[in-house]
């Protein structure tokens, strides 16, 4: 008779360790055999091994033990537990005191919120449940908050300091921050909003289109990665025939156009790791880095590093964010500053024939993203390395004075260009820090937790508000092919020209010139 195996419940590390054998090519037998489970353990494991990831990164990205962990029961009140935990998360990164009876009674209040099941009850062992299941290891009690003072701001310095030097021996190569914004990419100021509009018009309202960007960049200022932007739609109508290939930024959609966990789990591991790994190898330097960013509730709240260990994070201190967070020492400002320049500019620019109003209206997300994506590319090296001043300051300072990208005289003539009606210093500043309080991520009552856990998705369509959305017809390939020639014509006469970007244009210009061949060839194959 043959011995029965005991039964083995393994752990998520032994499951990883599964996954990344199977990756390597090892027989499944064998590994079983190693594991002492049978294979259709070993293959459940590989049919959901991309489930098991994604869910010890949740573990490890709010602090949670995996190696307790073994199993993704989910809780008996799902839905419940799904709103308790948005509402934990965001309590905890906005300092909030939390303690277990604390929990317990705003558990009662949510499952009433939901019309949950009228026998509920938030005990000590649901709690220790609800502990458990999201490896909460401790409760903040004392309500401690940290003041904005000179001697919260020197600790961290000191903080910071000693974990890059003596604990990770890093230099400003490897050192980077990262911050959302929110930008409102259409909207102009008040007077010259209500000089394109219908003033009578009862619906009148400010264009309120805002898209979520976030920026990240080294110490040295000499690796920017590449914009992440976050709208409303996956498919906004704008990049209809729209290579995605070519957008100059990373594009996630969100329904409102919030930064969230996922996505910015996503874009760590997936954008931000290789990317500066590929960095780092360029510049010779240990395949180590570190990310500062701050304690917002779409961060993950515990430790969260690359898969070798080697790239970490560290977290700003509550209320010290803006005293000493590298890009909002003026970077993210003149980020924004040069998109609203470069969006004046296109609708200046517009044809005679179509008007400043009518251009305005075609104004799009693409031409946003692309917009947005030229201000960062053209934020120089100065500037970025003076963000680190108050945080890192060098042995020897670095200076410049090279602050501002556009002033706001300069702004205030621009404007007046728009406008019919003549624009004041103070009203174009009010519009240049419309959203300057935007943090890029959503701080949600019950009720909006509550909806966003029961909803259903619908997509939803950036330009959605502009029906009318003029979209071009595409290009042919010979109207392609001879629009080109003209502009290399042009650009060849240039003092700015150099031959890299003629070279750039000409190979561009000869793919157009084969596909408008291929094309004609295969309407003659057509009628012959």
């Amino acid at each position: 008779m043959t011995e029965k195996r005991k039964r083995v419940v393994l752990g998520f590390n032994q499951k990883l360790e599964i996954i990344k054998r199977l990756k390597n090519g090892e027989n499944a037998t064998n590994i079983a055999q190693i594991y002492g489970v049978g294979r259709t353990t070993v293959n459940d494991i590989k049919r959901h091994a991309e489930k098991i990831k994604q869910h010890v990164l949740l573990l490890q990205s709010n602090d949670g033990d995996v190696k307790s962990r073994k199993t993704m029961k989910p809780a008996k009140y799902e839905q419940l537990d799904n709103v308790l935990y948005q509402w934990f998360i965001q309590a905890r990164s906005q300092g909030i005191p939390l303690s277990g009876p604390i929990i317990m009674a705003k558990a009662s209040i949510i499952n009433k919120k939901l019309d949950g099941d009228p026998n509920f009850k938030a005990s000590m062992g649901w709690l220790d449940k609800f502990k458990f299941r999201h490896s909460i290891r401790q409760l903040d009690i004392n309500g401690e908050k940290i003041g904005e003072n000179s001697a919260v701001v020197a600790e961290f310095k000191e903080k910071f300091k000693s974990k890059i030097q003596s604990h990770l021996n890093l230099v400003r190569e490897q050192v980077y921050n990262c911050d959302e914004t929110g930008l409102n990419w259409k909207t102009l100021p008040q007077k010259t909003l209500a000089s394109f509009s219908d003033k009578t018009a009862t619906n009148f309202k400010d264009q309120k289109d805002r898209i979520t960007v976030m920026v990240c960049a080294n110490a040295t200022g000499n690796h920017k990665l590449p914009l992440l932007v976050i709208g409303k739609s996956e498919k906004p109508r704008a990049f209809k025939n729209l290579n995605l290939n070519t957008l100059p930024v990373n594009y996630y959609a969100q329904k409102g156009a919030w930064m969230d966990l996922t996505i910015f789990m996503d874009w760590f591991h997936k954008v931000f790791v290789p990317q500066v790994k590929v960095h780092l190898a360029e510049k010779q330097l240990p395949q180590k880095a570190l990310l500062l960013m701050d304690n917002a509730p779409t961060h993950p709240s515990g430790e969260l590093k690359s898969d070798d260990g080697n790239i970490t994070c560290f977290f700003l201190p509550t209320n010290i964010i803006s005293l000493l967070q590298p890009m909002d020492q003026g970077i993210i400002e003149n980020m924004k500053r040069q998109y609203r320049k470069s969006l004046i500019e296109s609708v200046l620019s517009s044809d005679n024939t179509i008007g400043i109003k009518e251009c305005w209206k075609n104004y799009n997300i693409k031409d946003a993203i692309f917009n947005v994506a030229s201000a960062w590319a053209d934020l120089t090296v100065p500037i970025l390395k003076n963000g680190w001043n108050k945080l890192w300051p060098e042995i020897i300072p670095y200076k410049s004075k090279e602050t501002e990208t556009v002033s706001v005289e300069e702004f205030v003539e621009l404007c007046n260009e728009l406008s019919s009606e003549i624009l004041s210093t103070k009203e174009v500043t009010d519009w240049l820090e419309s959203d300057k309080q935007d943090e890029g991520f959503e701080i949600l009552n019950d009720d909006q937790i509550i909806c966003n856990v029961t909803a259903v998705d619908k997509e939803v369509d950036d330009d959605v508000e502009d029906l009318a959305l003029n979209l071009k017809p595409p290009i042919s390939h010979a109207e392609a092919e001879a629009m080109l020639s003209k502009c290399i014509d042009w650009f060849e006469v240039q003092e700015e020209a150099n031959a890299t970007q003629v070279l750039l244009l000409r190979k561009i210009r000869n793919m157009a010139t084969q596909k408008a061949r291929a094309s004609k060839k295969q309407m003659t194959d057509y009628f012959v």
